[in-house]
């Protein structure tokens, strides 16, 4: 085989990793373990150290989360626990989120009489919760599981990370994990070995495009993405509308000494209700938030807005609050004149 990327899976049993060693060598990405169960003390104690030396040597990085689930319920509060864990490295994840259920789990849950039916219940309850929050979902079995305890057919949607030693020609699924007996510089005593045979699309580049009306009257040209700004510096924006090529986005402003004026979804300057946000009125603050498609690399709407004085105020992500982010740009009580707006 030529056709496929050479990586590695890992979790605290592996140690200190030397990632610069394990780069070059030779390996094209990992898949780090997050943790287990549905508690937040069940994080990997490695994961952070694992994810940040993974990353900083520009491997492609993918996640596991080994299951204890016994229902459908506390697969739901796996995934919920497995994403607060991962969260922070959520736009740096490009591989998928694999579901780990298999042996151990049943054992875990002797009184529990797993069937067919449950078992590929829980896996998808994960998967769908985990793709809910905006990652790319999986799962990892080998092939007994497959052939005599799933319905693989219900989880065709979902990547498949196959465990099988046999045969490196064989293709099912689009991770294969071959050995557990790999030796890679940087990594002391056996290592597990994968290889990813079809490259998953992490390619997305959505573009933005956006209009603001001054005076309530006019509207000015559209503006895409970055390559300049909606507005004149002299002139007090009263409404906008914005779209995107792909995925969603939801978008509100805030009146001068009035108040927030109800989320809008469209892009159509002739729908007052619907296709633009906006009274009439001079603006200053304006929240943005934009939904990734499912399965793609989650990005968010990075925005920014000047006001009279032609100044920018910092720029602001999605509506979070965090790191002196307000939830939006602006500042009430002046109006903005400029706004510029881009997903990454």
């Amino acid at each position: 085989m030529s056709n496929y990327k050479k990586g590695i899976d890992v979790s605290y049993w592996n140690g200190n990793v030397d990632w610069e060693k394990v780069k070059s060598s030779g390996i094209d990405f990992a898949i780090i373990r997050a943790g287990y169960g549905k508690e937040l003390s069940q994080k990997d104690r490695r994961f952070h150290s694992n994810m940040i030396g993974a990353l900083n040597e520009g491997l492609n990085v993918g996640v596991y989360w080994f299951s204890y689930a016994a229902s459908v319920e506390e697969a739901v509060q796996e995934a919920q626990i497995c994403n607060e864990v991962i969260k922070p490295y959520k736009n740096e994840i490009t591989l998928p989120v694999f579901y780990d259920f298999e042996y151990d789990t049943e054992e875990y849950n002797g009184n529990i009489q797993y069937t067919r039916d449950l078992r590929t219940d829980i896996i998808r309850a994960f998967c769908e919760e985990i793709a809910s929050l905006g990652y790319k979902a999986g799962y990892y079995t080998n092939n007994d599981y497959r052939n005599n305890r799933l319905n693989v057919e219900e989880l065709e949607e979902y990547s498949l990370w196959l465990a099988d030693y046999s045969n490196l020609s064989y293709t099912a699924g689009d991770f294969r994990q071959y050995s557990s007996t790999g030796k890679v510089d940087g990594i002391s005593g056996n290592v597990d070995m994968n290889v990813q045979y079809a490259e998953l699309e992490t390619e997305f580049s959505p573009d933005v495009l956006y209009k603001v009306r001054i005076d309530g009257k006019h509207w000015l040209p559209e503006v895409k993405n970055l390559d300049d700004y909606a507005g004149l510096y002299y002139a007090e924006i009263t409404d906008v509308a914005i779209k995107v090529t792909e995925g969603a986005i939801k978008y509100r402003v805030h009146i001068l000494g009035g108040s927030w004026l109800p989320y809008v979804t469209g892009y159509n300057t002739k729908d007052y209700t619907r296709g633009y946000a906006g009274n009439g009125k001079p603006i200053d603050a304006i929240e943005i938030y934009y939904y990734t498609p499912s399965g793609k690399p989650v990005k968010k709407a990075k925005y920014k807005v000047a006001g009279e004085s032609g100044n920018y105020y910092p720029w602001q992500y999605d509506n979070e609050k965090t790191n002196g982010q307000d939830g939006y740009a602006g500042v009430f009580g002046k109006p903005i004149t400029k706004f510029q707006i881009c997903l990454e």
